[in-house]
């Protein structure tokens, strides 16, 4: 019998369509996400505590505000379940009504001296029949926008939790600047309070040093022996951090916004009122121009002068102000209350001629063993891009380190900066003076020239670094670069933006207050403290 092979026709298997990909959420959506579903248990416990208030039932609120303070504890204890957090007690949170007075126990939750949390600060301020509604997230909203996060984005995020009373972001704006301008009024009646510092005499300006055994020991060991007498006889002292206080300043500069605006759809000619500048003027230098421009108030840049305080490698405070002068005379007040006005002074700077002049003229003389240390970074990159200016790079020479030829101006900054770094800034000088005018591009380039006028006048700045660097002291005035990034460039230096001097310093005064540990106190007390009184003496 034969078989018969029929072939079957197996229908393929519709294929599943691939589940879509979930989107992607970026981590700082996810945190935002995460506080406004925190914010709204807040409110719920917050309310529960308002109820009882109101009834005058004191017990019963004050153990509503304590579960408020143990759910942010559990909240951070799951972020980072090591953590060493306490809840402590508050004074007695007062109302007073009509129906007479209510003293509720209040809590905080502290991390160490500094307070994470208080629900004191978060109930409203009542007196007779007028009630003041303190924020609840008023310390989140000055610590947004002055760290990274525009207006706009943060009333989003506040009217999101709170939409039953909406705020403008132009409100939003307008109050942070009020704000930041009040703390510079408190840091000053601060200042003021602590009186006119005392200029110092004798004994009193006498440096504490290190061991001149230990200095010496490490000057054998980390200069090179042809170095080491100019090491000795370096002017910068060699202090020990647990006696010195370190303070590093810098300015930052950010865009100006411009007081009027060209209106949609003007023409060019309707944008500079101005009339045009005569064909037969002068050239300007530019010394001149920048004069100029002063005189006219032309300046395209807004400032802010950020100073940070170190002893024995601690953050102390960090303020700011609108000039060096005024960043001084607040420095010299957290001294004094701090006590630390009888510990050996340090100044950071990059080298700018307007630090050291006005450093002479308003904190010499008022503390123990002033001295200046000139920033390395900014040492070795001053004297590398002159040489650059001043020799060809087509120049090559043969190295027997690297075998191999290389470029001559490498050499010579290698010789430059090694001289530097030991301290030896005569034989810098020596070195430059000393150069083959073959080697450059003319006979006596201005850049050498310039270089060596930079290193005259700051040669009571140029530590032995090498030394320093072997003792642990500092050589760099990172802490105000840092200062400046955190304070200003990283919120006020994105594309497009452009402030007014008001706008710019009220919220370099904020994010300072709030770098410091002082913003929350401010806002509880309305008082700035410029020594925490658990950290006087």
């Amino acid at each position: 019998m034969a078989i018969q092979v029929v072939k079957s026709e197996t229908k393929p298997e519709p294929k599943l369509k691939p589940e879509p990909k979930a989107k992607k959420t970026s981590k700082a959506k996810e945190e935002m996400e995460l506080w406004i579903q925190i914010q709204m248990k807040m409110r719920e416990l917050k309310t529960a505590a308002l109820l009882k208030l109101e009834q005058d039932q004191a017990r019963e609120a004050s153990a509503l505000c304590l579960k408020w303070v143990e759910a942010e504890r559990d909240r951070l204890l799951e972020i980072n379940p090591g953590d060493e957090l306490r809840i402590e007690a508050q004074s007695g949170y007062c109302i007073r009504d009509v129906l007479g007075v209510c003293r509720p126990a209040t809590y905080r939750l502290m991390r160490g001296r500094k307070c994470l949390f208080s629900c004191r600060s978060r109930l409203p301020r009542r007196n007779g029949d007028t009630e003041i509604n303190t924020a609840d997230s008023l310390e989140f909203v000055l610590e947004r926008i002055s760290k990274d996060t525009s207006t706009r984005s943060t009333a989003a995020i506040v009217n999101s939790i709170n939409p039953a009373s909406p705020i403008d972001h132009t409100t939003l704006r307008r109050t942070c600047e009020s704000i930041g301008l009040q703390i510079d009024t408190d840091i000053s009646a601060a200042v003021a309070d602590v009186g006119e510092i005392p200029t110092r005499s004798g004994a009193e300006l006498e440096r504490k040093t290190l061991d001149p055994k230990l200095i010496e020991e490490t000057i054998a060991t980390e200069v090179p022996k042809h170095l080491q007498d100019a090491a000795r006889a370096n002017p910068v002292p060699f202090t020990a951090a647990s006696a010195t206080v370190d303070l590093s300043v810098d300015t930052v500069f950010v865009k100006k916004q411009t007081e009027f605006r060209q209106p949609a759809g003007a023409k060019e000619d309707e944008a500079s009122p101005l009339p045009a500048a005569p064909a037969d003027r002068p050239k300007l230098s530019r010394k001149e121009r920048k004069a100029l421009k002063e005189v006219n108030e032309e300046r395209k840049t807004v400032s802010v002068v950020c100073g940070r305080l170190i002893l024995n490698h601690q953050h102390l405070i960090t303020l700011v102000a609108t000039s060096y002068g005024e960043l001084y005379a607040r420095i010299l007040a957290v001294l004094v209350a701090g006590e630390w006005i009888g510990l050996n002074f340090c100044l950071f700077g990059d080298g700018e001629k307007v630090i050291r002049e006005t450093a002479l003229r308003d904190v010499s003389g008022k503390v123990r063993g002033f001295f200046q240390v000139l920033d390395w970074y900014h040492l070795e990159k001053k004297a590398s891009d002159f040489l650059k200016l001043a020799i060809p790079p087509n120049l090559m020479v043969w190295s027997d380190k690297a075998q191999k030829e290389v470029k001559l101006r490498d050499v010579y900054r290698a010789q430059l900066v090694a001289l530097l770094w030991h301290g030896a800034t005569d034989a810098a000088i020596a070195f430059l003076k000393g150069l083959d005018p073959a080697h450059l591009r003319t006979p006596s380039p201005k850049s050498i020239t310039d270089l060596i006028g930079y290193l005259e006048a700051r040669k009571d700045q140029i530590p032995v670094y090498s030394v320093r660097k072997k003792l642990g002291l500092r050589v760099s005035s990172n802490g105000a670069e840092k200062t400046c990034d955190l304070c200003v460039s990283a919120r006020q230096k994105g594309r497009g933006m452009a402030w007014s001097q008001d706008g710019s310093y009220a919220l370099a005064i904020i994010r300072a207050a709030s770098i410091s540990v002082r913003l929350r106190t401010w806002l509880d007390s309305g008082r700035f403290e410029l020594i925490p009184s658990a950290e006087a003496g």
